[in-house]
């Protein structure tokens, strides 16, 4: 045997609520009470969860701004671009009603009158079978 003598049978200690109080001991065999500790990390996690959408929303806020500005620059320049091509299109309105003056038949004899060639009475034809001119040349 051993030297080390049996404890006798105890009672169990009260046991003592989180605010002190002694609970029952039938309360203290049936269910522990359980509670939620608040830590420094929950609180901080939140302060950076809160931090990074400040942050989201100042980037979206800034996005939006940015496109917004370069939206307007080009339509700035896209009604500069329109009025060129109107100022365009009508210089060469401008310049087809000239050289649609030029190509009348009035025009076209007295150019030919300045650079020396007569009007033809009657028509000529090239026989390309042999080369030769055929009609009344005077």
């Amino acid at each position: 045997m051993s030297l080390a003598q049996p404890l006798p049978p105890s009672r169990p200690t009260p046991r003592r609520s989180y605010r002190g109080a002694p609970v029952a001991a039938e309360q203290a065999v049936r269910a522990p009470e359980l509670t939620v500790v608040p830590t420094r990390l929950a609180s901080r996690s939140q302060a950076a969860f809160l931090i990074v959408l400040m942050l989201a929303l100042v980037a979206a806020l800034a996005g939006s701004l940015v496109l917004n500005t370069l939206m307007a620059q080009g339509s700035y320049e896209q009604a500069a671009l329109q009025k060129q091509i109107s100022q365009e299109a009508s210089q060469t309105d401008i310049l087809q009603t000239r050289l649609d003056d030029l190509n009348t038949p009035k025009n076209l004899a007295r150019s030919a009158k300045r650079l020396g060639m007569k009007q033809q009475q009657a028509p000529l034809m090239i026989r390309l079978s042999d080369s030769s001119i055929v009609g009344l040349a005077k």
